[in-house]
């Protein structure tokens, strides 16, 4: 009896030591295995890091290109410029020229003071990607601003055969204080839209005067953008 109950403690104790060998190796498989699992993450985020710094390079790069490009080619495109300026210029101040013709001829002069403007906020755009846009304050005779805006595209719409239409719903101050490239170049690329898309019908360019805001307002029965 005592040798059958030594042999059964044997036999248990063996069966205990083989389920703690297999505990103990299946949790140093799984912890093997874990490690496994945190290295190949570790590995991936490296390679995405990586993938991510080359991407950046290379945004770096295009951007530099760019701002060269833009540079080069405002400056080409201003040399021109200064020379239609310069003799709108002059034809403006020859009393010998028609009164009628030299409102032409202002027109050309303002259009080409508006190309220059667009000219430079072609080197803008590095400066907005920069974060370092910047607004002027200017005094702005707003009457004679929107006149120039009004002469402007009534003539670019008759030559499409649509109307145009200015309408001043308020009593407008003599001056105001504004960015004028700025409100120019928005008016002007709103209009320019609206006239280009507009096969039929008219145009219309509304502004009031809401407390010390002024509003404006730009119709037009062209196709529209879809929803």
């Amino acid at each position: 009896t005592l040798n059958w109950s030594l042999a059964a403690v044997t036999i248990g104790a063996e069966i205990f030591f083989v389920y703690l060998a297999r505990q103990m190796h299946g949790s140093k498989l799984e912890e093997i295995m874990h490690q496994a699992e945190k290295d190949q993450l570790i590995n991936e985020l490296e390679e995405a890091r990586e993938m991510s710094d080359e991407a950046r390079r290379h945004a770096e790069q295009a951007n530099i290109a760019k701002s060269q490009f833009l540079a080069t080619m405002s400056h080409e495109l201003r040399t021109p410029l200064n020379a239609i300026l310069g003799y709108a210029q002059l034809l403006e101040a020859d009393t010998s020229i028609p009164e009628r013709r030299r409102d032409a001829i202002r027109i050309i002069r303002r259009s080409g003071e508006h190309l220059a403007g667009l000219i430079e906020g072609l080197l803008d755009i590095s400066k907005i990607e920069a974060g370092r846009i910047e607004l002027y304050r200017d005094e702005v005779r707003l009457g004679e601003f929107l006149d120039q805006i009004v002469n402007m595209f009534r003539l670019q719409a008759a030559a499409k055969a649509i109307g145009f239409r200015y309408e001043c719903l308020s009593a407008l101050p003599g001056t105001v204080h504004t960015d004028e490239r700025r409100l120019r170049q928005i008016l002007i690329n709103l209009l320019s839209n609206a006239i280009k898309f507009t096969r039929r019908g008219e145009v219309v360019l509304r502004v009031r005067r809401r407390n010390d805001v002024a509003e404006f307002e730009i119709e037009d029965t062209g196709i529209g953008i879809a929803r």
